[in-house]
């Protein structure tokens, strides 16, 4: 996964911000996203994860941690996960 993902990175390492998103770039941005995507849904099959579940409980997990009163406006490097 982590090559695919390393490929889907690629795509955006030295891009612009602000640089448009052309037919080309966005047919190879929906390949490598699907790779990414095939490999993670494989893992969380094999491994009996819930990928909804346990996406909803970071979601969760993270505005306790970072609620929005305290985060919005704050852009630290770093931290947990």
């Amino acid at each position: 996964m982590s090559v695919e993902a390393a490929e889907l990175l690629e795509l955006f390492q030295w891009r612009r911000e602000d640089a448009e998103l052309d037919g080309a770039l966005k047919q190879k941005l929906e390949s490598e996203v699907a790779d990414v995507f095939s490999y993670l849904l494989l893992l969380c099959d094999s491994t009996g994860i819930d990928l909804v579940d346990a996406t909803n409980k970071k979601i969760d997990l993270n505005e306790e941690r970072f609620p929005v009163s305290a985060s919005r406006g704050v852009a630290k490097p770093g931290g947990e996960d």
